[in-house]
């Protein structure tokens, strides 16, 4: 590790903890496990993102479509379920998620207004 107090001290800590949450870790243990506190480590992991190359706007719009599909089968699943709740659950789901589709498509209209 890079001498304490140095730039290139705060980049390794800024990487450890944006590799660290990217993998799944919460926080609070990315911040023990490098020995920082918390709102330094929420700090790092900020600024690590903001530095992180941009994504083509197509590229996000397939990412985001792969996860709405696998959202939607999700919700699918449960609108089967033989229980109404969670069967009504599945349903108001999949519901956000065509409306979330609908916004990423940019096809979403807003409903008119009676008078």
């Amino acid at each position: 590790m890079a001498r304490a107090g140095t730039y290139a001290a705060r980049r390794q800590l800024r990487d450890g903890v944006v590799e660290a949450v990217g993998s799944g870790a919460s926080l609070t243990a990315a911040a023990a496990a490098l020995g920082i506190r918390v709102d330094y480590a929420a700090r790092l992991l900020r600024d690590g993102i903001a530095a992180l190359p941009g994504m083509e706007v197509e590229d996000l719009r397939g990412v985001t479509e792969i996860r709405l599909d696998a959202l939607a089968a999700v919700y699918a699943t449960l609108m089967r379920s033989d229980d109404e709740r969670t069967a009504l659950a599945g349903a108001n789901g999949l519901l956000a998620v065509e409306r979330d589709r609908t916004k990423l498509l940019g096809t979403a209209q807003r409903q008119p207004k009676e008078d």
